[in-house]
Parts: structure tokens; sequence; C-alpha cells
């Protein structure tokens, strides 16, 4: 964050700051951090708490988020900037940008076992990723079922995986529907 300069302009954010504070000291975040701009001028800039609380680990102005579901609208607007610019097509199979994404299997309906499964009847494409079709499960939404379970067990969403181990790991897995 060496190049972005904080230029108050005479503002005082102590009471969002102490708020922040609050949060973390209750336990009800492990980390916040907040940036507050006025046209292109960065005029707070503010962190408390733990990056990993486990380690221990300060929250930095430069830290990664992974922000989940808020990805998405971020995500789709960028990917439709692309399509925009004919950088790829709707239809395109989502292996051919992701290899680790092609040939998958598909639980069976019924299936009472992780490895109780079938090919996918067809590629996973970028219109099924933008439209929740693709077949990929959250992997949390579901307590105790057997998706739920394998992706604890593989520590698919582990804030300490790259984004690269965790598309390693989740190819490892099943989708839980056929794609489109």
């Amino acid at each position: 964050m060496s190049s972005l300069t904080v230029t108050p302009q005479g503002h005082d954010f102590s009471a969002l700051h102490a708020a922040m504070q609050r949060y973390v000291d209750g336990n009800l975040l492990s980390g916040v951090s907040s940036a507050v701009l006025v046209g292109q001028d960065l005029v707070d800039l503010h962190c408390t708490g733990w990056a990993d609380k486990e380690q221990q680990s300060p929250l930095q102005a430069n830290q990664l988020f992974r922000i989940y579901s808020g990805s998405k609208l971020i995500t789709s607007c960028a990917a439709l900037l692309l399509f925009d610019e004919g950088r790829f097509q709707l239809d395109d199979p989502i292996e051919r940008y992701i290899p680790q994404l092609g040939q998958r299997m598909v639980l069976r309906p019924g299936a009472t076992a992780i490895d109780d499964v079938e090919p996918a009847q067809g590629p996973i494409t970028i219109r099924h990723l933008l439209s929740h079709q693709s077949g990929l499960s959250y992997g949390l939404l579901d307590p105790g079922t057997m998706m739920f379970n394998a992706y604890r067990e593989r520590k698919i969403l582990s804030p300490r995986r790259t984004l690269a181990e965790m598309i390693d790991a989740l190819a490892g897995l099943p989708l839980l529907f056929h794609p489109g």
C-alpha cells in the first residue's frame, strides 16, 4: 500500500474506527478494514483485528479478502466486459480456460457415496457459470450432506489455500447435477 497516500482533509473518523474495534473486541468479526475516498482522494484507511486469528496474524491494509458471494457481481461484470471485447463466447467450455474443470463426473440421483457418479452429459460452459447452472456445489449450505462433508474433509474452502489449490481440490469432486 506504499503507493497510496492518505490525505485526511479535516475529517474525523474516530467513531468509525471505534465501531470497527467494537466488532473485533466483541468477537463478531475477526478483522475489519475500511477505506474512505472523496473523489479520487483516499481520506481514511483503517484496519483492526486479525487476518488470521488462530495464527495471531494482524490484518494489514493490503490484505486480500475472499468475498465469496460478493465476488459474483465483480466477476460477472469483468467477464461481460471481456465478452463485449470478443475475448470468449458464452458457450465456450470452461476447460478451455481451467483445464482441471473438464471431463467432470456427476453424483448419481440418490447416491449414498461420493464416488457414486456418472459422466457429465456435457461440459461446463461460461454461460453455466454465470447463470449458476454449472452443477458445482458451494459445499457449505447443506451441513451433514455428502458434498458438505467432502468439502470439509478436503478443506476446499480453507483460507490458507491458493485459488489454484482450491481449483485442483474442487476438480476431484463430482458435480451435484449435470451442467445446464
